[in-house]
């Protein structure tokens, strides 16, 4: 087997596992629903458990295609997509790492700083230059999330523990 495609046989993985885990256990104890809802989108775990079943999902499909790949003996050579390079497989690292610990520190410092900071990360990750623009684009993309859901959607965000 192929080392690269060893390796992005565990990201996937990793992935799945990671989705499985926020699908099945994050979600269901950190999200109250004290309210039974007609209309299950009304629900705020709605777009967490949306968004966990398409990344699950996607990474069963590339896991799939490994398969695929491994009983076809399909030579490196001949498979169309590029292998991740180390880089790209640290930013997917990093991504996770930023994940969980924006969800430890939310109860702690808020929606506002924690959104903020870990959507610039997650921006600095993908490309170190422009970083004031990366932070622009955090800060409009926290207030958007923020409109949207406290308006729209009718769901309170956490304020922070050391704010109250």
């Amino acid at each position: 087997m192929n080392a690269d495609l060893a390796r992005e046989l565990i990201i996937a993985a990793a992935v799945l596992v990671f989705a499985l885990v926020v699908q099945f256990i994050l979600i269901p104890t950190q999200i109250e629903q004290a309210v039974e809802y007609d209309l299950a989108s009304l629900s705020p775990a709605f777009f967490p458990e949306l968004a966990t079943l398409i990344i699950g999902a996607l990474s069963i499909l590339l896991i799939l295609s490994h398969i695929r790949h491994l009983v076809k003996a399909t030579p490196p050579e001949q498979i169309d997509e590029e292998p991740l390079t180390l880089s790209e497989e640290l930013r997917i690292g990093g991504a996770m790492v930023v994940s969980i610990v924006y969800y430890f520190v939310l109860d702690y410092l808020g929606f506002w700083i924690t959104n903020t900071v870990g959507v610039a990360v997650l921006l600095m990750i993908q490309d170190r230059r422009r970083i004031w623009r990366q932070i622009i684009i955090a800060a409009a993309t926290t207030l958007c999330i923020y409109l949207f859901f406290y308006f729209v959607m009718k769901v309170h965000f956490p304020i922070g523990k050391i704010f109250k």
